[in-house]
């Protein structure tokens, strides 16, 4: 957003501010009006969104993952897994009854010796096609371009980057 119209001025950007609450507008010169309208503000869908629908992989930063064709395609370890991943999604914590990270954990003392397997049979497959980076023991982080956070996705992103990062100094 560049501007901001009122109704008989364009007010700068630099006018409004953004602040942890939403975004207020500060410094409006005495006598002029802002008008704005619920038109204005671009509505989410309730669901989290997926990608932008970019798939060129070489176009580092903007590519996106499709969810559903990734979900349909998983082995019954790759979907035991992952679902474990999503429902131990960590949440921060201000709101953490709403916002979820990509930044999960499995508890291993919770599953048998053959969900064990699972996992380990799992983590391989879900590496392999770049849909989650184990960054220690037990904890995971999911591609954020399969799977967009709640919270600070570009700090989840840059999270994931380093883990696969990690990966490959280590190979």
């Amino acid at each position: 957003m560049d501007k901001i119209g009122s109704s008989d001025t364009i007010i700068s950007e630099s006018t409004y501010k953004e602040t942890e609450k939403g975004m207020y507008v500060g410094d409006i010169p005495k006598g002029k009006k802002l008008n704005m309208s619920l038109e204005d503000i671009t509505r989410k869908p309730a669901f989290i969104m997926v990608g932008t629908g970019n798939k060129d992989k070489s176009n580092k930063g903007t590519h996106s993952m499709d969810y559903t064709k990734e979900l349909l395609n998983m082995t019954k370890p790759e979907g035991f897994m992952f679902g474990l991943l999503m429902e131990n999604r960590i949440s921060p914590e201000k709101r953490p009854e709403y916002i979820k990270t990509n930044q999960t954990y499995i508890d291993n003392s919770t599953l048998t010796a053959t969900e064990i397997k699972y996992v380990g049979k799992a983590y391989r497959l879900l590496r392999k096609k770049d849909l989650i980076v184990r960054t220690q023991r037990e904890h995971y982080i999911i591609n954020p371009r399969l799977v967009i956070s709640n919270d600070d996705w570009k700090e989840d992103e840059r999270l994931y980057i380093e883990a696969v990062d990690k990966l490959k100094d280590k190979d």
